[in-house]
């Protein structure tokens, strides 16, 4: 567990390097989108990771 300060719905350097070090090897990043929000700005900085989205039943933002 770590924090990684990545926004995953940019199109930038970090966020492209983490898409890749997860679709590499298989992993799979619950698909939260937008958990951090301002006035301007959404970001999607909570990052869950599993290893096989079929051991994924289901996930709810709170």
């Amino acid at each position: 567990m770590g924090d990684l300060n990545c926004n995953l719905q940019k199109n930038d350097h970090p966020a492209s390097h983490l898409k890749s070090f997860l679709t590499e090897p298989g992993l799979y990043c619950i698909p939260y989108g937008a958990t951090f929000h301002t006035l301007t700005v959404d970001s999607w900085l909570d990052v869950i990771i599993i290893d096989s989205g079929d051991k994924l039943v289901g996930y709810f933002r709170g």
